[in-house]
């Protein structure tokens, strides 16, 4: 049976209101990405911490630090794990996969292995985010750029420069070169 998609509320609600299960995966809405949490149950969380240089630190902590002040709601992707043949492990699967996580480092790509990667894989046994791909952030990117270019009067800004990537071609831009896109591993 899926259940109904939980509203954004404040960490400490969620928390206070005994809302969460542990097994649970908490969205954490951070405006431009949404972070990604397992709920351990006692108001603590294992989410992905302080990614840097392509690595991030597996963390357990309360579920008001992972926040930091933004609004938390539950969503344990039930729909696109349907959608995908997929079935949840079992709570204590979860639990004890979370929990074995705990400590160690990760490798950790805001776009193609992410908190939600994390989560997923955690919570289904495979990973996957639905947030947007590396496609659409670059399209994104050289849309944002040209619009920037426009409205100060700089024209034919199509083959754009972002980070020293040439955003007039997604694909290799995404790929670093590669010309289409690399798998997971």
């Amino acid at each position: 049976m899926l259940t109904a998609l939980g509203v954004f509320s404040p960490a400490e609600q969620l928390v206070s209101r005994d809302c969460c299960i542990a097994g649970d995966l908490l969205e954490i809405d951070r405006i431009l990405y949404a972070h990604w949490a397992v709920y351990l149950g006692d108001g603590e969380v294992v989410h992905l911490s302080d990614p840097v240089r392509g690595r991030a630190v597996v963390e357990r902590c309360r579920l008001e630090a992972a926040a930091q002040d933004c609004l938390v709601r539950i969503n344990n992707k039930e729909v696109p794990a349907k959608e995908r043949g997929l079935t949840p492990l079992p709570r204590e699967e979860v639990i004890a996969n979370a929990v074995n996580a705990i400590g160690k480092t990760v490798r950790y790509n805001i776009v193609i292995r992410n908190s939600e990667h994390f989560v997923t894989q955690l919570k289904y046994g495979v990973g996957w985010s639905d947030q947007p791909s590396d496609l659409e952030i670059v399209a994104l990117m050289r849309y944002s750029i040209d619009g920037v270019c426009a409205s100060v009067g700089v024209p034919g800004q199509g083959n754009a420069r972002l980070n020293g990537l040439a955003v007039s071609d997604p694909v290799q831009s995404a790929t670093g070169g590669e010309g289409s896109r690399r798998h997971l591993e």
